[in-house]
């Protein structure tokens, strides 16, 4: 890794740059013991953190040398205001990168807190590709309270490579959906994690769930945890003496060590596998990535959802429209849920097996901000956001084996406030090329007529029979997926 760091005395006065190169590789690991190919930065694996102040300009200038896999980079949690090309997203944001090409991320870090990065690519990262990323905020209100930092991540661990759990995943011999099982679960991408922690000293831990589709329970035996921050926001603290963190979700939590050192304490994170099956109509990428489509349609075309192609499960949305995503989930098991480019508040969330929501139940008057809510099964959760970051962003399953069975809506935020604003970087252009992805036109290619969706790629059909529903007041949008129901409801502020 080459790291890189502007001086700067006083954020607020002039940022840093922050530079990683990364050649992307594959590495021999045996995390649990058993031996098998990991995606590796610069030859080495666990993957290195990315650590940089609130408004630092973060570059990463990635080479893949894989040979026989393309790649990109998702940076979790980052808003990317006015470079939505840095999302990641491949077939969304981007092309994928091909084995021998150089591409480079450029954004502002922003917002502050416990993130991650991780391939956006084939369902890869569960492979080895995802890291921690660290935003600093030097005005951060818990600064004092403690003497250490610590990042401690846990995950899922499978000893097949995910291009062959998936071929199973997907195929009619699995009649039933069911997803692989984990082989084991991992602490820092190992077995043997130790806290190296002094008495009576206050430790913040920055916890992130990495795994493929498992949640976890974590406790410290003896110890008390106090929360002060959800994915990356600062909340009122409060202590408990165990967490549930989902796939893709972050706690920061401070751990006060006894005042001696006369004996060991037990570190527990146990695997929750409880997952339902999914899948019916399925999320399809365009023959051309989408915010392409976006920035070289027609104005008068880049607002009507139709361009972007049915299998992308497209919503599009105006500038600050406030809308609320309302999530029934009658599915037999939880899911995850990820929104690209926001914090969203969550304003009605209920355990599994409760009454699902009709509208006329008592929204939280004190919502938490979060990138990621687990869905109960038999239950619902409503989130809100405000559509004031123009791009195009993905709503989806944070489970690998789901996003790739194409449990995926694609949100397009003022679409037309892009054109003429944001510039697709040359080597973004290339990686296109050496595909042979067209980088012009409707979800079909077409860029004679946007309207014309001749040839728009479709879903195949499916093994595992649902439904499930998004819809916005006023503007009726469906797709569907096994065993739940989503209203989007849109407002104007």
């Amino acid at each position: 890794m080459n790291l890189i760091l502007g001086l700067s005395l006083v954020q607020a006065v002039r940022a840093a740059t922050v530079t990683y190169n990364w050649a992307v590789t594959w590495v021999e690991a045996a995390p649990d013991g058993f031996k098998r190919p990991v995606i590796g930065i610069n030859g080495q694996w666990p993957s290195p953190t990315i650590e940089a102040n609130l408004g630092d300009t973060i570059v990463v200038n990635l080479l893949n040398l894989l040979g026989n896999e393309t790649t990109g980079l998702h940076f979790h949690g980052q808003s990317q205001t006015g470079t939505n090309a840095m999302d990641g997203p491949v077939g969304v944001n981007q092309c994928a990168i091909p084995p021998g090409a150089k591409f480079t991320y450029n954004f502002t870090a922003n917002p502050a807190g416990t993130y991650w990065y991780h391939s956006h690519a084939k369902g890869q990262y569960p492979d080895g590709i995802r890291g921690p990323m660290i935003i600093h905020d030097p005005n951060d209100p818990y600064l004092g309270e403690y003497s250490e930092e610590i990042i401690l991540t846990v995950s899922d661990w499978f000893w097949a490579q995910m291009p062959t759990l998936l071929k199973w995943y997907l195929s009619a011999a699995n009649g039933d959906g069911v997803e692989p099982a984990p082989n084991s679960t991992l602490l820092n991408d190992g077995q043997n994690a130790q806290l190296a922690i002094r008495p009576g000293k206050t430790y913040r831990l920055r916890i992130i769930n990495v795994s493929n589709m498992a949640s976890n329970f974590i406790s410290f035996e003896g110890h008390e945890l106090t929360v002060i921050a959800v994915d990356g926001v600062n909340v009122e603290a409060a202590t408990t003496s165990s967490l549930y963190i989902n796939t893709a979700q972050r706690m920061d939590v401070l751990l006060i060590a006894k005042p001696t050192a006369q004996q060991n304490y037990f570190f527990v994170s146990s695997l929750d596998q409880s997952m339902a099956t999914i899948n019916n109509q399925t999320y399809v990428p365009p023959i051309v990535p989408s915010l392409y489509t976006a920035l070289s349609a027609p104005a008068a075309d880049v607002m009507n959802k139709l361009i972007y192609g049915i299998g992308s499960n497209p919503f599009v949305v105006s500038y600050d429209e406030i809308v609320e995503v309302v999530v029934n989930n009658f599915d037999t098991g939880s899911h995850p849920w990820h929104m690209h480019g926001h914090q969203f508040q969550v304003v009605y969330h209920r355990n599994a097996n409760t009454i699902m929501w009709d509208g006329t139940q008592e929204l939280s008057q004190i919502p938490v901000r979060r990138d990621v809510m687990l869905v109960n099964t038999n239950s619902s959760t409503v989130w809100r956001f405000k559509a004031n970051n123009p791009g195009i962003f993905l709503i989806h399953c944070h489970i690998d084996f789901h996003v790739e069975a194409g449990l995926t809506a694609t949100l397009f935020e003022a679409p037309n406030l892009l054109q003429g604003k944001l510039e697709i970087p040359p080597d973004h252009l290339t990686a296109c090329q050496l595909e042979n992805v067209p980088t012009v036109g409707n979800a079909a290619g077409n860029k004679v007529n946007f309207l014309d969706l001749t040839g728009q790629p479709t879903a195949p059909p499916q093994v595992d029979p649902g439904y499930l529903v998004l819809r916005f007041r006023r503007i009726l949008i469906e797709f569907l997926k096994r065993g739940a129901n989503i209203s989007i409801i849109r407002s104007v502020v």
